[in-house]
């Protein structure tokens, strides 16, 4: 991407289009520049011109006399800044599928830059109002609008986002929904309990929004608003589902400790007598585990008899909430994996097999040499070995197609172990990276773009990648709100070598994993 996107012309005449040169060698009147700007625009819709063939001077002059015949004659304003939302509007998805390097992401960033730097009342009551609030605007021009008002949203916006929230077209209400995320007001707080409310009937509702906006404010204790919610998250940590029970976890922590802790408590018992009897139990744990201990400011394991106690000298009175770790838990070692220690057994590996893994690792120390193949392959079936007889796990190689050991996860035993390592042992790197087919074979996601949660076991996927995808990372937010939105799947990823191109921080930071990057 290149480096202008807060470098625009200033003085009047200055930055003629390099292309359109011949056409006046002085600084042309507003309306000249709106339709020149416009004549330009058109070409590219009908896909006459791509903004990716153009000189990056020319892009930036382009929109730099726009934005300076704006500063000189305020009474095109309106037309200036219905031209710039319209390409606000078409760029979005172009700079969605190219991604942040291309020339519409920089050239949207300018124009939306031009657009924010009009924050006058009376601009903003326009653009609200005669824009964003009218349904027969165009969808992409009320669109763009939430794309300004997402930098820096105020109070009187409240109610046209709210509205724009309730809209059934998502482009609308997505976008209103993410301003609104943290919005500390009892109509915002309520409308995002209508969202979990759908999404727990398991109709389309936004919870992975909810479950933002609800980390980041504080409710009244006896608020209807905590009281709805409370029921909800209750609800969700009885459960027998994994998945809903850690959506719970996340929505419980605006609430007060006489709301949620014994629920807690309750639900690590539960999680804890499933794990006994060999059931899939260790992410739930680490989950209720870190919720109870950042309410207490204390470590005592995962004993529930533990926490009971401490919960009941809490509530008598003879032990404060907070205090300092007692010492008496240290948490045991997890496996690792390139250094990352997820809480899981029940994880899928997604492990590149392409060409450039055979590239040799940068040597640490004066050891035998190996390339990046060999180490990832030594550490997947070093994490198997460690994780326990009781943990299930997959493996999937990907390169130019997905290459999937077992169709479904397998015990950890010392058979399955032997049988992966035997089958790692006869694949060699080769071919291309085609990393998001592979993930959709590990979340078993169907022609409809939805998992089969019947058949997805995994709660954890451990992904290693040592290069640019051949997808790019531009498929990651949507998948992540869609496939994995009821999957809760958590996706750990590990890059090595330089060569990545954001897909892996995505897929981890969306999902609530980590990131590594490993030199080699």
């Amino acid at each position: 991407m290149f480096s202008f996107l807060l470098v625009f012309p200033v003085l009047l005449g200055a930055c003629p289009v390099r292309a359109l040169a011949a056409e006046s060698a002085a600084a042309a009147p507003a309306f000249d520049v709106l339709d020149r700007f416009q004549a330009w625009f058109a070409r590219l819709r009908k896909g006459r011109e791509s903004i990716e063939n153009r000189p990056e001077e020319e892009v930036r002059a382009i929109l730099g006399d726009l934005r300076t015949n704006w500063a000189i004659d305020p009474m095109r304003e309106n037309d200036i800044a219905i031209a710039l939302l319209d390409f606000v509007g078409w760029c979005s998805p172009v700079a969605g599928v190219q991604g942040e390097k291309s020339r519409a992401f920089a050239a949207r960033e300018i124009a939306l830059d031009t657009l924010r730097a009009h924050n006058e009342p009376e601009f903003m009551r326009w653009l609200t109002r005669e824009v964003l609030a009218v349904h027969s605007q165009p969808l992409e021009r009320r669109v763009a609008v939430l794309e300004v008002l997402a930098k820096d949203p105020t109070a009187p916006l409240l109610l046209p986002l709210l509205s724009c929230a309730r809209e059934e077209e998502p482009r609308i209400r997505i976008p209103a929904l993410e301003i609104l995320v943290g919005w500390d007001d009892n109509s915002v707080h309520a409308l995002f309990l209508d969202e979990l409310a759908q999404a727990l009937d398991n109709r389309k509702g936004a919870s992975w929004l909810a479950e933002a906006h609800f980390s980041k404010v504080s409710l009244a204790p006896l608020s209807p608003y905590t009281q709805r919610l409370t029921k909800l998250v209750g609800r969700g940590l009885s459960s027998s589902d994994w998945r809903e029970v850690s959506r719970a976890i996340a929505l419980s922590r605006p609430l007060e400790p006489d709301s949620v802790v014994p629920y807690l408590i309750e639900a690590l018992a539960q999680w804890k007598a499933r794990e006994a009897a060999g059931g899939q139990a260790l992410r739930i744990e680490m989950e209720i585990l870190r919720a109870l201990e950042n309410r207490s400011g204390r470590k005592l394991g995962l004993s529930p008899a533990d926490w009971s106690a401490w919960w009941k000298a809490v509530r008598s009175g003879t032990l404060a909430g907070q205090g300092p770790q007692t010492g008496r838990y240290r948490e045991g070692t997890r496996p690792g994996f390139f250094g990352l220690h997820p809480a899981t057994d029940r994880v899928t590996f997604v492990v590149d097999r392409s060409g450039s893994m055979a590239t040799t690792l940068v040597a640490a120390t004066g050891g035998p040499k190996k390339t990046r193949w060999d180490e990832a392959v030594a550490q997947l079936l070093g994490f198997v070995d460690a994780v326990g007889p009781h943990a299930r796990f997959g493996v999937i190689l990907f390169h130019d197609y997905p290459e999937e050991w077992k169709p479904t996860l397998s015990d950890a035993s010392p058979e399955n172990k032997a049988t992966a390592r035997q089958w790692l042992a006869g694949t060699h790197p080769g071919g291309g990276t085609e990393l998001e087919n592979a993930i959709m074979r590990a979340m078993h996601v169907g022609p409809d773009g939805q998992p089969d949660l019947a058949v997805l076991e995994a709660d954890t996927v451990i992904v290693l990648c040592d290069g640019e995808t051949a997808e790019g990372p531009s498929w990651v937010e949507p998948f992540l709100h869609t496939a994995n939105l009821r999957a809760r799947i958590v996706f750990h990823c590990v890059q090595i070598g330089a060569a990545g191109d954001g897909t892996l921080e995505k897929l981890a930071k969306g999902s609530g994993g980590d990131f590594i990057h490993v030199d080699g």
